[in-house]
């Protein structure tokens, strides 16, 4: 069973040539790849116990780099589309009549194999960059989990993805070894080089476009960057305290500390009466965007001490009722590093309710999903 060239000789078909679609799926399999071991490397960061505090700008670069190169993906993956459409719609030779009838049979689920790999591909490449975008966004509204279908549709297109390149992987090669070559004189519509400098193109304006959520200095030139300074106290918020149902702080709030034998309770005037420290760290978000602040507060390590608790693994306590980030956990690593706060104040500034007045965690190189607001408790588990 042979594929018909589609528009063979047809120079109208010269921008939907295999050179031009090889070099595009090239193009968006290094986005891919890229995407996949920055999304490998946020999850560990979100998940694993053992992800380093050092350097402290590790996961704003990955996220940062992850963002992006979804972001380049998008133009590369609709012009791969639009350049390889002719040969996704045209329709194989028939079978040869003769010849064994399994043999004939073998061709035609051969064919439907290939073709249900390649449109798992197809969907979920454009369900994964979708579910990206809307994360990036700030999630999709409702009771659709953004993050986990993000995650799974991602494994799912690897996957198909790695079956499709299996079985192209001659016609790539000859497709990348091929020279363009010049313009038909006789062709109408665009050459192959105009297609391929406008994918480029496309791709690096909207990567210029939005580099400044994860690059600050580029901030006021990236006109669709989500700009981190746009909130209370000069810093991004993603989840306000309103979404988080957390309306008011009562004015007997106490910050309760448990561990195997003890327990100790302590007000606000309490913890800033003790030895605060101030220290310059990144605040991350998945969605990509980072910015700089200041924090003041009490290391844990020190606050753990001064009411005699050991140290151990932490789990964080939130006023939040509900949700995923009602709690988090901080591996004894990160309590014993002393950058990892039990913050009060933010630039100087006492911290607004949206970020998590009265106090929250503050930890270098921690996504900002694990940098819990609204603390109210600790537990401590040696």
């Amino acid at each position: 069973m042979r594929w018909r060239p589609p528009g063979q000789g047809n120079p109208a078909a010269e921008a939907h040539d295999v050179r031009v679609s090889a070099r595009l799926g090239l193009w968006l399999a290094t986005a891919f790849a890229l995407c996949l071991a920055t999304g490998l490397l946020s999850h560990l960061a979100q998940h694993a116990p053992w992800w380093p505090g050092r350097p402290a700008q590790l996961y704003r670069i990955t996220q940062g780099v992850h963002v992006l190169a979804g972001t380049a993906a998008v133009p590369l993956l609709l012009a791969k589309l639009w350049s390889c459409w002719p040969r996704l719609s045209a329709r194989p030779e028939p079978a040869a009549p003769r010849g064994p009838a399994a043999q004939r049979l073998g061709r035609r689920w051969g064919y439907a194999a290939e073709r249900a790999a390649l449109a798992v591909l197809v969907a979920g490449a454009v369900l994964t960059l979708t579910t990206g975008l809307v994360g990036r966004a700030g999630g999709a509204p409702g009771p659709f989990a953004t993050a986990p279908t993000h995650h799974a549709v991602a494994w799912l297109t690897v996957g198909a993805l790695a079956v499709h390149l299996g079985v192209k992987l001659p016609r790539i090669r000859d497709g990348l070894a091929t020279p363009l070559g010049r313009p038909a004189p006789e062709r109408v519509g665009l050459s192959r080089r105009d297609v391929l400098g406008g994918a480029y193109l496309s791709a690096t304006a909207v990567v210029l476009a939005t580099v400044g959520s994860t690059v600050p200095a580029l901030d006021r030139v990236s006109p669709l960057a989500r700009r981190a300074d746009r909130g209370p106290q000069g810093l991004r918020v993603t989840r306000t305290a309103s979404a988080a149902r957390v309306t008011r702080v009562d004015a007997r709030w106490r910050l309760t500390m448990q561990w195997p034998g003890g327990r100790h309770e302590v007000d606000l005037p309490g913890l800033a009466g003790l030895p605060q420290r101030t220290l310059r760290l990144p605040l991350t978000c998945v969605q990509g965007w980072s910015a700089h602040a200041d924090w003041t507060g009490v290391p844990l390590v020190d606050l753990l001490a001064a009411v005699g608790a050991p140290v151990g693994r932490v789990t964080v306590g939130s006023l939040e009722p509900v949700g995923v980030h009602r709690s988090s956990v901080l591996p004894v690593e990160r309590v014993r590093d002393r950058s990892t706060l039990l913050a009060l104040r933010i630039n100087g500034s006492v911290l607004d309710l949206d970020h998590g007045y009265p106090c929250r965690i503050v930890s270098a190189d921690r996504p900002g999903t694990g940098q819990t607001k609204w603390v109210t408790a600790l537990r401590v588990d040696p």
